[in-house]
């Protein structure tokens, strides 16, 4: 089996990668910090 990214897979998983971390880690944060659980 070859497990190795192609370019495109690669590209895709550093887009997914900085979108998450731009966008869903500061809202992580906050929601552990206050506790709460968004509906």
């Amino acid at each position: 089996m070859d497990f190795i990214l192609n370019e495109d897979q690669k590209m895709l998983r550093d887009t997914v990668r900085r979108i998450a971390e731009e966008k869903f880690a500061p809202l992580a944060a906050e929601i552990d910090e206050k506790e709460i659980f968004p509906s």
